[in-house]
């Protein structure tokens, strides 16, 4: 979970506060030659719009909107009580003449635009009455688009493979470091590390102490020390160090196809048992820029699918948990600080100064962190020619948002409809009427059969669900609203009002869900199905036969669903 922040207003400042009442962030304006009331009401709206979102976005948000305080203060705006009804136009001109991407102005005006109509509606003294909001919209071209590099597969599994190299390193240092503590049966050369290193945690009271706390009289350890690797060496024994993060990280991140920023948040608690699937778990977070869980299965049997890969990190930073702040005692990837005593996330800095090493040392061509989500989208398209499964991939909730990803093919809106949701046949019943009478051959034979959700399947032997092997029956019956093989005959009342049973009972488990607690299952496995019936389905079923078919779906038993 994403752990609370308190915000604290002060002297035209907002104060985001953590758990523990460590400052994360300033949201800053008393800087600023705004007047009070202009300052309190962007405040005010940078809080109602943004106060949900993630920290960094609250920051972002802040730096946006300093580009139109630079404008009210270049203009002599700054010092004003209200602001004019055509100010908004003026800004625009004044952002086109920057020498900032067209992406980035757009940004800002979008930002600053939603700023002033929030004040426009809720702090409306700081605004014209009458402003004016129609301004024009920012075009893009293809040269300020920045693209991001997808990486092929061979190089995938290159940077894989090293990453596995460098945890087997990293887990035989720490294991060996607990041996030395923990076993009696050792060689003499370890006795005498082993000595050294119990000795260090004696000083530094289960700590490795600084090198101040061993150079002092009666303590005669700093020639050993040295002697045998220096403190780094025992610090590197004792814990994870910040350095060592990065091989996990890469390995959850280029797997799990997650967001960069997302995924160094993730929790302890992040690996979840498939719900129908024994030979399955997830791995599960929270996309913190729109606070909504993210999720992924794995096989469990892959020794380095990224749930084992995070398994063994969470084993090797266990004794971490109590040095780090309360905020973050939860989170997956904890390390030890290179100087302080004090365990913690990495920052955005530390991963970029560890993959740049990275990078040298393993003589790699050049990428970034969130090169990995482009490089998964691409590859499962590729691999599979199918948008879809690049969407769920990328968890997202539109095809049109996994089409950016996608470089390899531009997606038209008929493309788009096509693909969106339902894949399946809407048809009429067989009466010389379709405009594929092949179709209607096809999927009269006795491969055709009803699933529980009111869908019929051409052949549940087929594997068009794309998990299941061919000639395997399918077993994917929460997944039929995205599978090519769904059929749904649009005027046969029978079928429309199982449709609309199955609607009904889907519409009962997710107010349960709401209520007890299961929303995130009720998401994972139902979802799709309520939203494929409610607008790919039934706007193009006649009114008649929905009105036929309502009667009728009461006859219709009910699944219980859980």
């Amino acid at each position: 979970m994403i752990s609370s922040i308190i915000r604290v207003s002060e002297n035209r400042c907002d104060l985001l506060v953590d758990k523990s009442g460590r400052t994360v962030a300033k949201i800053d304006l008393s800087n600023t030659l705004l007047s009070s009331n202009l300052a309190t009401g962007f405040l005010r709206a940078i809080a109602a719009l943004h106060g949900h979102s993630t920290v960094k976005s609250q920051v972002a948000t802040l730096y946006r909107l300093r580009y139109f305080v630079s404008f009210l203060e270049k203009s002599g705006l700054s010092s004003r009580e209200s602001l004019p009804n055509d100010v908004m136009h003026e800004f625009h001109r004044w952002l086109c003449k920057t020498h900032l991407m067209n992406t980035t102005q757009r940004a800002i005006q979008n930002e600053v635009l939603a700023v002033l109509r929030w004040c426009h509606r809720n702090f409306s003294r700081i605004v014209a009455l009458d402003m004016d909001f129609k301004v024009p919209e920012i075009s893009l071209n293809k040269d300020s688009i920045s693209h991001r590099k997808r990486l092929d597969e061979i190089f995938v599994k290159q940077v894989l493979a090293i990453c596995y190299q460098k945890i087997e390193a990293i887990e035989i240092r720490i294991l060996y470091g607990r041996a030395l503590l923990e076993r009696s049966d050792l060689s003499e050369e370890d006795q005498k590390i082993s000595y050294i290193f119990k000795s260090l945690l004696r000083v530094g009271s289960g700590l490795v102490p600084q090198i101040d706390d061993i150079n002092r009289p009666g303590i005669k350890l700093l020639g050993l020390v040295r002697n045998t690797g220096g403190l780094k060496r025992y610090r590197k024994l004792f814990a994870i160090c910040l350095e060592d993060i990065l091989p996990f990280y890469l390995v959850v991140l280029i797997q799990s196809a997650g967001n960069a920023a997302s995924i160094i948040s993730m929790d302890r608690d992040s690996i979840r048992q498939h719900p129908l699937r024994d030979d399955l778990e997830f791995l599960d977070w929270n996309k913190l820029k729109v606070r909504r869980e993210q999720r992924v299965d794995f096989p469990k049997d892959k020794h380095w699918s990224a749930p084992n890969v995070l398994r063994k990190l969470i084993q090797l930073n266990e004794n971490l948990c109590s040095l780090a702040e309360s905020s973050e005692q939860s989170k997956a990837f904890l390390a030890l600080g290179s100087i302080s005593q004090v365990a913690a996330v990495p920052s955005r800095q530390t991963l970029h100064n560890a993959l740049a090493d990275f990078i040298s040392e393993s003589h790699l061509s050049d990428f970034d962190f969130a090169d990995w989500r482009h490089t998964n989208a691409e590859l499962h398209f590729k691999k599979t020619g199918n948008v879809k499964v690049s969407q769920q991939r990328l968890n997202h909730q539109s095809v049109k948002t996994t089409s950016r990803y996608i470089s390899s093919k531009e997606f038209s809106e008929t493309e788009y409809r096509a693909l969106h949701w339902f894949q399946g046949s809407l048809e009429k019943k067989a009466r010389g009427t379709s405009p594929d009478k092949e179709l209607h051959k096809e999927i009269s034979g006795k491969g055709r059969q009803e699933t529980v959700f009111g869908f019929s399947c051409r052949d549940p032997f087929s594997g068009l669900d794309g998990i299941t092997e061919s000639g395997q029956r399918c077993l994917s019956f929460t997944k039929c609203c995205t599978c090519p093989g769904a059929v749904i005959t649009l005027d046969d009342v029978h079928v429309i009002a199982r449709i609309l049973s199955a609607k009904t009972t889907l519409e009962k488990a997710k107010n349960s869900a709401d209520i007890e607690g299961w929303g995130a299952r009720f998401q994972a496995l139902y979802a799709d199905t309520l939203l494929t019936i409610n607008n790919s389905i039934l706007p193009f079923v006649p009114e008649s036969v929905v009105v036929k078919a309502r009667d009728l779906a009461m006859r219709y038993p009910t699944l219980e669903l859980e």
